[in-house]
């Protein structure tokens, strides 16, 4: 691979809160290889870190340094610096986001960076390695969402937590519309990657632990279970409307032996609740410009999942002695691939 001692359409990302001196030796190195700028975002970190920012602002003239007033969490610091990036920089074909606490070393960076002066249309991750010597809450942790999102998005990516990426610029629209604003961001940038089919390269870094990662602001418990949540919100909005269905269904069956106008009714009343969480809550399409198409498309779909699991729930009524009722859990389970499917990509898909 070429190496270089200029990257001039490269820019580097530094999201922080509460940096110590690391931060000023960083860029001081970083300095060293010539990228087009370095962005600094400030997440609130207040008056007594205005002394660190300074120090590393003045280091070259290419540091830029924005502020947030309040601290809001890194994904919004990263969104931050991506829009700043992106409209203030036509000529940056990538940026490098990096952690400010001397985990993500210049030369891991360089790394990045060369892979994306080869390859400017591909996302590039600095993957660490997990062993003996990370700490567990590190290991435990990026195991547990590994082996999640390779179950639900058949993609193996072996660092999920990694904050050293290559971003090229064509994607930071995409990556943009993510309503998330803390650490659940990056985990959504990989899933937006991955629905889009956008170009994904895995580089070994190496593995940098300070005092046991102690100064890291992750929080093990409070910021994994906003990641994992990303994964289970679906199943959590759809399990509950499949709950409301079922009792609906139930108490119409045995007291009409009317299985569609059974089906009917519950579909609708389940339907409207799984429509307002799904599009507010799950796919977080705020925008109400087009909820009349998005209504219109959900009302197609849902008829559709109706006549396919009533048909379907015939036939086998008819030629199974299974309880109907256990036939409903069945077809309905059926159902939630499409269901999610349908709804992410093409009812509550963001332009």
């Amino acid at each position: 691979m070429k190496k270089t001692n200029s990257f001039k359409n490269i820019a580097i990302l530094i999201p922080t809160y509460e940096p110590t001196q690391a931060l000023t030796t960083l860029i001081d190195e970083l300095n060293n290889d010539k990228y087009a700028e370095i962005v600094i975002v400030d997440d609130g970190s207040g008056n007594k870190y205005k002394d660190i920012f300074a120090s590393s602002a003045k280091i070259s003239t290419n540091v830029k340094l924005i502020t947030h007033e309040q601290n809001h969490g890194k994904g919004d610091a990263l969104k931050t610096g991506l829009k700043y990036i992106k409209e203030n920089s036509p000529s940056i074909k990538s940026v490098i986001t990096a952690d400010s606490d001397g985990q993500h070393l210049p030369s891991d960076i360089k790394k990045i960076a060369n892979e994306l002066s080869e390859n400017e249309n591909t996302f590039v991750l600095g993957v660490r390695k997990f062993d003996k010597t990370t700490p567990f809450r590190s290991k435990i942790g990026n195991e547990i969402s590994r082996k999640l999102f390779k179950f639900k998005y058949k993609k193996d990516i072996r660092d999920t937590q990694t904050g050293l990426r290559g971003i090229p610029t064509q994607i930071i629209p995409k990556l943009l519309e993510i309503q998330y604003d803390k650490y659940e961001f990056e985990m959504e940038c990989l899933i937006k990657l991955v629905t889009e089919k956008f170009p994904i390269k895995q580089i070994n870094i190496q593995t940098v632990y300070i005092d046991d990662n102690a100064s890291s602001h992750f929080n093990p418990v409070v910021d994994s279970a906003r990641i994992y949540f990303v994964f289970f919100k679906f199943l959590i909005i759809g399990g509950t409307s499949a709950i409301i269905d079922w009792v609906i269904f139930t108490i119409l069956f045995f007291s009409s032996n009317n299985i569609f106008g059974s089906l009917l009714f519950a579909r609708i009343t389940s339907g409207a609740f799984n429509f307002y969480f799904n599009k507010f809550v799950v796919h977080k399409a705020i925008e109400t410009k087009n909820i009349k198409k998005e209504i219109m498309q959900y009302a197609a779909l849902s008829c559709g999942v109706l006549l396919t699991a009533y048909l379907t729930l015939r036939i086998l009524h008819a030629h199974t002695n299974l309880p109907i009722i256990a036939l409903k859990i069945m077809v309905d389970i059926m159902m939630i691939a499409v269901n999610f499917t349908a709804q992410r990509y093409i009812i509550f898909k963001k332009h």
